[in-house]
């Protein structure tokens, strides 16, 4: 079993990620991850998917993604030309003094913005 992302463009509208989920569901395909987000043409979103499967399991999801009306491009995302990167939000209490300490131990390596 292997890891394949698909990435897709569809119409940015209500009921299209139902339409999508449940064409996974009732052919027994488990989504590992999903990422949906608006493009700069905000009717269309671009969507991730990530599953776990063999070649024929993608080849079968690819072909039924594109027979929906609603989805415009289908593409298999190879992982050798795309960058794949987890994202982590954290909420901490600190008290006011340790500010200073925590920004240099964490704000630098990992290149984020202090609010």
């Amino acid at each position: 079993m292997k890891k394949y992302m698909i990435g897709l463009l569809v119409t940015n509208k209500y009921g299209v990620l139902t339409r999508i989920a449940s064409l996974f569901a009732r052919r027994g395909y488990n989504i590992d991850t999903l990422t949906v987000g608006e493009t700069v043409n905000p009717q269309v979103s671009r969507m991730t998917i990530m599953i776990t499967g063999n070649d024929h399991d993608r080849d079968q999801m690819i072909k039924q993604l594109r027979k929906l009306h609603d989805v415009h491009f289908v593409k298999e995302m190879v992982a050798e030309k795309s960058v794949c990167r987890e994202l982590v939000l954290l909420k901490v209490a600190l008290m006011r003094r340790m500010y200073s300490a925590i920004r240099l131990l964490i704000i630098p390596p990992m290149r984020l913005r202090w609010s």
